[in-house]
């Protein structure tokens, strides 16, 4: 029934790209995030190395 109203074809073209176009920015954000996330992992194991190689004198 809604098909039959004008201009409700383009909306959904135009809502279906929307919805593709997003899906590829969360994709890239995921990556994006996930690399972020091993770059910090990785500073923090060498501040664990370190923290770990300072002589303790308490």
């Amino acid at each position: 029934m809604l098909k039959d109203l004008s201009g409700v074809g383009a909306l959904q073209d135009a809502l279906t790209t929307t919805n593709a176009l997003l899906a590829d920015v969360l994709a890239e954000l995921q990556e994006t995030n996930s690399q972020r996330l091993d770059e910090v992992a990785k500073e923090l194991r060498l501040l664990n190395e370190k923290v770990g190689n300072i002589p303790f004198t308490g």
